[in-house]
Parts: C-alpha cells; sequence; structure tokens
C-alpha cells in the first residue's frame, strides 16, 4: 500500500479494487466502473469497534477541485470528527435528506408515514394545530 499520488490515482483502471493511503488510515481513492475516482474515508463510528458496521464517506471526485493533498486534508479532518464522538457520514445525509425543507413541508409526510399506527390522527392533530401554528417556517435542525 504506497501513499497515494496524483501519478498512482491516474493509472488506475475502471473497476479496480480501492487505493488505499499508507500515511492516513481510512483514506483511500476508490474506483467505479466507468473510470471516475472517488476520494473516500471509511471508519466506524465511535463508540462501538468492530461491532458497528464500516461508513463510506465520500469527499469528491478526482480532478478540480480535490486534489491528493486537499482530500487527504479533509480526510484528516473528518476522522478528527469521528474521533470526537461525531459520525459525519450520519450528520451528511440528514441535511441532505431534510436540505432547505420547512417543518410545514415535512409534516404531511410524516403523518403519511404514521397512517399504520392507530394514533396517526391524534398525532396529525397535534402536528398541525401544536406544532406548526409555532414552528412551521423554521428548519428542523433550526430547532
Amino acid at each position: 500500500m504506497p501513499k497515494i499520488t496524483k501519478r498512482l490515482i491516474d493509472a488506475l483502471k475502471p473497476g479496480q479494487k480501492p487505493l488505499w493511503d499508507t500515511e492516513v488510515k481510512g483514506f483511500g481513492v476508490r474506483v467505479a466502473s466507468k473510470g471516475s475516482k472517488t476520494y473516500v474515508v471509511v471508519y466506524r463510528p465511535h463508540p462501538g469497534g468492530r461491532g458497528v458496521p464500516k461508513r463510506w464517506y465520500a469527499i469528491g471526485t478526482h480532478g478540480t477541485p480535490w486534489t491528493v493533498d486537499k482530500a487527504r486534508t479533509e480526510a484528516k479532518s473528518i476522522l478528527g470528527r469521528v474521533a470526537d464522538g461525531e459520525d459525519p457520514q450520519a450528520e451528511h445525509m440528514a441535511e441532505r435528506r431534510h436540505e432547505g425543507k420547512t417543518i410545514t413541508e415535512l409534516v404531511p409526510s410524516y403523518i403519511k408515514a404514521k397512517k399504520r399506527q392507530r394514533s396517526w390522527r391524534e398525532v396529525e392533530r397535534v402536528l398541525n394545530k401544536d406544532l406548526v401554528p409555532v414552528l412551521g417556517t423554521r428548519r428542523p435542525q433550526d430547532v
């Protein structure tokens, strides 16, 4: 396992196994079957050790703006957050899922998911009468 360099990345063939860095543990380059090369970080959320599945965090595609050095620096930052007990992949997915949506926009999909439960009418009433008038214009992550 060599240190990842631009020359090594350019030599990777489509569909090849990931190339892992010797300098930063968990940092590597994944090559898709069509040839696109993506910088990744693989980690296990803290705490949990081997009992927790690994998470793959895609940093970005090789090329502008991501160079090997910028991606390696970002990988160190991500792994530092993991060491502090955060889960960057879960945070990233939560942001993407609710990006820009207000509570008013999210309530109907939540009610639709709850209709399988007996109490869905009460949940709908509480959300529409109590929550939406007070917090409806705010985003969930701002509450």
